[in-house]
């Protein structure tokens, strides 16, 4: 696995400890030897225009796993007060509701539509043919 950190990502910015932590767990859960790439903070640029369009917090290209889109959020379970569908109520936090599965989702389908250019990568219907899996860490 080879590992591309941000090199802006700091304890001291909004949610830069939790990606922090992340990070290093990441790095853990995959072995040096396993084929695919890490980045924090991976910049998805519009293809249209050549501007910054996103940034997830956390991209895995995996030869076994596929396309991981991890959005990372400061807060601890003991927060989220409940879940409905996609929206996340929370308590104690200055938010009082996210949707960090769609988020991450969203940025999954953004990247993939660079995948589409690459008549490798889809299959006769038009396809992606790499699986695409938002997650969400605490």
């Amino acid at each position: 696995m080879e590992y591309k950190p941000s090199s802006s990502m700091t304890e001291n910015e909004p949610g830069g400890a939790a990606e922090l932590e992340v990070w290093d767990r990441l790095k853990d859960a995959f072995n040096t030897d396993e084929r695919g790439v890490l980045y924090h903070q991976y910049p998805i640029i519009d293809k249209t225009g050549g501007r910054f369009d996103r940034m997830p917090d956390f991209v895995v290209f995996h030869e076994d796993l596929g396309l991981l889109i991890l959005e990372c959020k400061g807060y601890t379970i003991d927060q989220v007060d409940r879940i409905e569908g996609d929206t996340w109520y929370l308590d104690g936090v200055s938010q009082s509701t996210t949707t960090p599965l769609e988020q991450a989702r969203q940025q999954g389908f953004a990247l993939k539509k660079f995948f589409m250019d690459e008549p490798v990568l889809v299959d006769d219907q038009q396809n992606v043919k790499i699986p695409m899996n938002p997650l969400v860490a605490l």
